[in-house]
Formats: structure tokens, C-alpha cells, sequence
């Protein structure tokens, strides 16, 4: 019962920091990440809890959120459904022999694929049009990373209306983090109140 608890308390803040308002522009990135890059100290073991410089846009997190097994496919909203599939929960060295920098003392990377349909009717990059966030079962939450993955989400083209794109998100999390929950929502402008959904990781 307290993971459920904690979840709800990550996801309050994952709304009102991160998520909330669907849309905004996103940072340009320094060094193509998947997402933003956190604002703690980078060298602290500890997520941080303001993954991104932008102000918030409302008031908390939109609508219900969904929980959903690994595999299960989800409307976002009117612009995407995705699928988050499974995790590689210890992507240190596959990733820093794509290029990528060595993690912090006390941290690993983990990667996650996820598909993105375009169900608009225009053209959209799934990134930053989409955001995630990792909590673990100790209910840290994690923003990604700012190093680049194997087929990262960053890089993949536009898609097309009624076609899909299939890419990586990165996270550096503390090296104990296990379980937990996958947050992914849309983050189109303009899109009303889209509902965040947890993936739950095994």
C-alpha cells in the first residue's frame, strides 16, 4: 500500500513540476538528451524533485492516471498513444560505449524503449512532445538524463500522421533503484489536461 501511496505523492509533484499544462516549450538541449536536464546538484545520489527550469503552467497533475502493465498500450491524448515496453535496468555499458559519459559515483543508467503513434493529424516529433519519468519502489523520482542512448527518442524523425516511432528514453538513477512506476504523458501545446500514466515496472 505505500508504494501506491508514494506514487500518488510523485505524481502530485510530477504534475504540478513537470507535466502540468500539456505543453510549453522544452530547453535546448545541450547535448541531445531525451528530456531536460535535473536541477539538483549533479552530485548528489538524490532525484531530483524539479526536473525541469520551466514554470509550471497549473495547478497539479491532469485528470486520473492509468496503470498499466509493461506492453499495454495508451491514449495520451488526441495526439498519441504509446507503448512502454520493457526496461534494460542496467544500460551502464551499452550506453557509455555508444558515446555516452560514465554515470556518477553511486548511479547507473537505465533505458526504456517506447513507441509513439501519432494519432493527430499533423506531423509531431514524439520528442518533446512527450515526457517521462522514472520512480523507483523507494519512490525517488528520476527526470532523464541528458547523455545520449542507443536509439534515443531525440533522434528519431518526424512522424507522420498515423505512423509510429519507436525510441529511448535515458535515466541516471541511484544504483539500488528497482520496481516502481514508468510516468509518460503528452506534452503537446495546446493539448487539454492529458492524463499522466504509470507503467508499472517490475
Amino acid at each position: 500500500m505505500w508504494v501506491a501511496a508514494a506514487l500518488v505523492i510523485v505524481l502530485v509533484v510530477f504534475g504540478i513540476v513537470k507535466l502540468a499544462g500539456g505543453g510549453g516549450d522544452d530547453p535546448e538541449p545541450t547535448a541531445d538528451p531525451t528530456t531536460t536536464e535535473p536541477t539538483e546538484d549533479p552530485t548528489s545520489d538524490e532525484p531530483t524533485e524539479d526536473p525541469t527550469s520551466d514554470e509550471p503552467t497549473d495547478d497539479g497533475p491532469a485528470g486520473p492516471t492509468d496503470e498499466l502493465a509493461l506492453g499495454d498500450s495508451a491514449t495520451l491524448d488526441e495526439n498519441w498513444e504509446v507503448t512502454v515496453q520493457e526496461p534494460n535496468m542496467d544500460a551502464t555499458q551499452q550506453v557509455v560505449d555508444d558515446g555516452a559519459v560514465e554515470p556518477q559515483d553511486g548511479n547507473k543508467y537505465v533505458m526504456v524503449y517506447v513507441t509513439a503513434t501519432n494519432t493527430s493529424d499533423q506531423e509531431m516529433e514524439a520528442y518533446p512532445n512527450i515526457v517521462m519519468g522514472y520512480v523507483n519502489s523507494n519512490g525517488d523520482q528520476f527526470d532523464g538524463s541528458t547523455e545520449v542512448a542507443p536509439d534515443d527518442m531525440y533522434a528519431q524523425p518526424v512522424v507522420a500522421p498515423g505512423d509510429s516511432a519507436t525510441g529511448t528514453w535515458l535515466f541516471e538513477v541511484s544504483e539500488d533503484s528497482e520496481g516502481g512506476y514508468w510516468l509518460i504523458q503528452s506534452n503537446v501545446e495546446g493539448s487539454s489536461n492529458p492524463p499522466i500514466v504509470s507503467y508499472v515496472n517490475p
